[in-house]
């Protein structure tokens, strides 16, 4: 993994979901063959404002955006971090998603192998 550019990064299979600072985005990993219907399934006010899916296998990324972005730095504070990982945690559970999923990589919407909904 290394930074680029915009433009570069758009031509990636993944990308990185939030800059380097701050947290605007909270994703979770499904890898389930039918991950659209986890993350949508009786979900109403839960659903995720976006979904990559990988067309090949059903496994998606599933992402919520933040309404103010959470400062990642080491001048940051606790609280607000630690509520965004308790609410990824509970989002995680909510649609089944991977455990060890860091948060830092997601799928790009743009490229060939994935489907966007």
């Amino acid at each position: 993994m290394y930074r680029g550019s915009r433009q570069n990064a758009l031509q990636r299979r993944y990308i990185e979901a939030n800059p380097q600072t701050v947290s605007n985005l909270l994703g979770v990993e499904i890898d389930h063959e039918d991950a659209l219907l986890k993350s949508i399934w009786d979900r109403e006010g839960w659903r995720p404002n976006a979904l990559v899916e990988n067309p090949a296998n059903g496994h998606a990324h599933a992402v919520w955006p933040l309404v103010e972005p959470i400062t990642r730095t080491e001048y940051a504070r606790r609280k607000p971090l630690s509520f965004a990982a308790a609410v990824t945690e509970g989002l995680r559970r909510y649609v089944h998603g991977d455990k060890n999923y860091s948060g830092l990589m997601t799928k790009n919407s743009d490229h060939d192998h994935s489907n966007a909904s």
